[in-house]
């Protein structure tokens, strides 16, 4: 969420930023989610957050006031953002099928320890993934959640053109070649808007069912992704961002490191009454269980 031109010319945030080989986080904290926009009336996907989760709280900027209409008829009265700038802690995702078919009362997660393929993949299959992040409009972490697998693999598979790859190939290692201290994810804000064709429309992702509309982050072309680009992205490229970096994001991320590792098990999911008769306990997921790679 940048507001000034960056008042430095190289990426020194003036302290050391801890690194780390994984990213998972954030529980016990308000959550927005990303809402697929309709064809038919031609609307871009957004972020969407329900004013009954918020209680007293009032988003800023970009967030504006919206009703949404869910698929079960459900109306939640609520605020949205069509973009939004976020320094982005850690991820953490972890697979899980649902234990009945959408729409069905009373359905739940059942958490898995790893993704499983082909003809043994059980019936409902999904990827939970939530994003810790420093959201524009709050001044507090939010999580951005998702439990569809078009929606979460947008945002985390290591091939193609999700989201993280992207911000750790154009701006994390860009800026890390000549930083002089390392750099991680939240040093720099990601645009997050959907997707878009070459003529700006939005484009519609089809699925075995309704048509999606992704989250991808906001890039100018490539020989466009300067040195100049990437100061203007980022955090500490003001004075305020430096004092932002240092003395909330860094005591954040350290601050949210177990629970980043957090892996989930059915007991806090399933009913007492008719619970599946065998609980997984998840297990680390490996790297190639799902194709996210080791850093996430």
């Amino acid at each position: 969420m940048p507001t000034a031109q960056p008042a430095v010319d190289d990426f020194d945030t003036g302290v050391a930023l801890p690194t780390y080989t994984e990213e998972t986080q954030g529980d016990g904290l308000l959550r927005i989610q990303w809402r697929n926009g309709e064809p038919k009336l031609e609307t871009p996907g957004r972020f969407f957050v329900s004013e009954e989760n918020l209680g007293d709280l009032v988003p800023g900027a970009p967030w504006v006031k919206t009703r949404e209409v869910f698929d079960d008829g459900t109306k939640s009265q609520g605020y949205k953002a069509e973009a939004l700038d976020m320094a982005i802690l850690c991820v953490r995702a972890q697979p899980f099928h649902w234990s009945a078919a959408n729409g069905t009362p009373g359905r739940y997660k059942i958490w898995q320890g790893r993704w499983v393929k082909g003809d043994a993949a059980p019936e409902f299959q999904s990827m939970s993934v939530e994003v810790l992040a420093y959201v524009q409009g709050f001044t507090e972490p939010v999580v951005w959640t998702s439990a569809t697998i078009k929606t979460s693999f947008a945002i985390i598979a290591q091939r193609g053109d999700s989201i993280l790859r992207h911000i750790d190939q154009a701006m994390v290692k860009a800026a890390n070649q000549t930083a002089k201290r390392p750099l991680d994810r939240y040093a720099f804000w990601a645009g997050i808007s959907t997707e878009r064709d070459a003529k700006g429309e939005v484009v519609y992702t089809p699925t075995k069912g309704k048509a999606v509309t992704l989250p991808v982050l906001a890039l100018p072309p490539e020989k466009q992704r300067d040195r100049a680009w990437l100061l203007s992205r980022f955090v500490g490229g003001t004075p305020e961002g430096k004092t932002l970096l240092a003395y909330t994001l860094i005591p954040l991320r350290e601050q949210y490191e177990g629970w980043r590792q957090e892996r989930r098990s059915n007991e806090a999911e399933a009913p007492p009454v008719a619970a599946p008769t065998g609980r997984n306990v998840p297990q680390p997921v490996g790297a190639d269980e799902f194709g996210i790679g080791d850093v996430i």
